[in-house]
């Protein structure tokens, strides 16, 4: 399966979904962060999963033998 397809996929998976259009899928994406602010989204996104992986090990951290 090429990237393409593998795309096309995925935006008729979530048309389908949400019962909405290809096009209105597209025009989702073409709304998305990363496309208006790619730095900022980058950073933000970043930011949000150091903090999630500072969870999960203070969560393990008293389960180590």
């Amino acid at each position: 399966m090429d990237h393409d397809e593998l795309v096309n996929k995925r935006v008729h998976a979530i048309a389908k979904a949400h019962d909405c259009t290809i096009d209105d899928v597209n025009a989702a994406l073409d709304r998305h962060p990363i496309e208006l602010d790619r730095d900022a989204y980058l950073k933000r996104t970043l930011a949000l999963e150091l903090m999630r992986l500072d969870q999960l090990e203070m969560a393990f951290e008293g389960k180590r033998p």
